[in-house]
């Protein structure tokens, strides 16, 4: 597997736990009296311009759009994801930087009058269809897979993950409290410094011990999310699911990003790779994390 392929291990999951709409996002796609709509022109126009860049550095092969933006499932502002392979055996001559640097350079910049950036991202291999449940092809202007009606059933899984919600609920909910503490703590009256620091210290050592509990968390999910998507279904997945994308494994990781856990766990994680242990000055960086995560636009 290529450093591009690991990237977008990382970053391509469907959103399958989203309440599905009435339609398609009508500021991506024009629609027709029957059948599927089609790409906005403009966007497809921008697209079209970023590929075209991607190869000037590199042999594309093929590009498309994939994931929940071309889906009733889209959110509002979601990403428009863009699938781009490049010539495998072109790589080792081409520095890797300058792919990389390309692709970051035209990440992020939002599809003309809509609110969804686009994002593209590198692959050496033919894509598995099976990985997504809607395929755009951008040249060509046409389908190669079009989304399934779906419903998520979403009081089920909840119910199915409880436990594991709950685990990260009550976390959360305890650091909040201890961070509470901390500032109280502070504002003590005491001359007894040794005391001041000793609970200080101890609700911190909790902080971290609960942070570690939601990290370690994300990353099991995580892992099985991945390993789900390397495997081949069994008759039975596939009769029941239909898709790799409506594994189990895959929607309770979707609905860690659903309620911001995802968001701010990728925050946490910054926060405990800097050192082998919380210091005092990180308590006011885990406080802002969290209240940045639960800022709903």
């Amino acid at each position: 597997m290529s450093i591009f392929d690991s990237l977008v291990n990382q970053n391509l999951v469907e959103s399958v736990v989203s309440m599905p709409k009435e339609n398609f996002d009508k500021s991506i796609f024009n629609f027709n009296e029957v059948g599927l709509p089609v790409l906005r022109e403009s966007v497809r126009i921008q697209i079209l311009k970023g590929a075209d860049e991607i190869q000037m550095i590199i042999p594309v092969v093929e590009f498309f759009i994939i994931g929940s933006s071309i889906t009733k499932q889209y959110s509002e502002d979601g990403d428009i994801d863009v699938t781009v392979q490049v010539d495998a055996q072109l790589i080792d001559s081409i520095a890797t930087a300058d792919i990389m640097y390309t692709v970051k350079k035209l990440n992020g910049h939002l599809a003309a009058d809509t609110r969804h950036p686009i994002n593209y991202y590198i692959i050496t291999h033919e894509y598995d269809q099976d990985k997504t449940d809607a395929i755009y092809d951008v040249a060509n202007d046409r389908w190669i897979k079009s989304p399934d009606e779906y419903d998520p059933e979403l009081e089920k899984w909840t119910m199915r993950f409880h436990d594991t919600l709950q685990s990260i609920d009550i976390a959360t909910g305890e650091i909040r409290r201890d961070l509470i503490d901390m500032e109280e703590i502070k504002e003590l009256d005491t001359r007894d410094a040794k005391k001041f620091k000793v609970l200080l210290t101890q609700k911190l050592s909790h902080i971290e011990e609960l942070l570690k509990h939601i990290t370690s968390t994300y990353k099991d999910a995580y892992k099985l999310k991945n390993m789900a998507f390397d495997r081949f279904m069994t008759p039975q997945e596939l009769q029941e699911y239909g898709s790799r994308n409506r594994l189990p494994e895959n929607i309770l990781y979707k609905l860690l990003e659903k309620y911001y856990f995802v968001k701010m766990i990728k925050k946490i994680e910054t926060i405990l790779d800097e050192r082998d242990e919380l210091d005092l000055t990180d308590a006011s960086r885990v406080q802002k994390a969290m209240s940045d995560t639960w800022k709903i636009s």
